[in-house]
């Protein structure tokens, strides 16, 4: 008997979200200005996880769903979501920059965030082309961005 494998195993993983949350924690602990920079992209890679994890769950909702008017106000629904959880992030990088906003700190979320994307597909990449890595989901982002936080850091 095939074991039953629910689609919700596949997401982002919660393990995501605790890598990005010990980043953020451990790059307060940097001494020095580059402290917010490197805070912001971890909180970049936060937003792509909860970001991710939330479309996954939520999209298995809209598949289920026959109607196409509950359709769309379930698209509507996740793109109110997607915005309130983007600007909670701005709000909090404003509390914890010293309330300030400064352009290199967004330019720097939006950077993790993008490389965490970036990083997502890459192992899905290397997944297709049979280049298994255990936990991938989670170490290639967590990777990619420790490598950025060390660039970020040097520069």
């Amino acid at each position: 008997m095939k074991p039953v494998v629910f689609s919700f195993l596949f997401s982002f993983c919660p393990l995501c979200v605790g890598v990005a949350v010990g980043g953020s924690l451990f790059s307060r602990f940097i001494p020095g200005l580059k402290m917010y920079l490197i805070n912001s992209l971890w909180l970049g890679f936060l937003f792509f996880a909860i970001i991710k994890w939330i479309y996954d769950w939520w999209s298995i909702r809209i598949l289920a769903e026959r109607d196409s008017g509950k359709r769309f106000l379930k698209n509507l629904i996740e793109s109110l979501i997607f915005l309130v959880i983007y600007w909670g992030f701005i709000v909090v990088m404003f509390f914890l920059n010293g309330r300030s906003f400064k352009a290199s700190h967004i330019y720097s979320f939006h950077a993790g965030f993008f490389a965490s994307l970036m990083s997502y597909e890459l192992y899905h990449f290397l997944f297709e082309k049979g280049i298994k890595i255990r936990f991938g989901s989670t170490v290639v982002p967590g990777f990619v961005l420790i490598l950025l936080s060390v660039v970020y850091y040097f520069i």
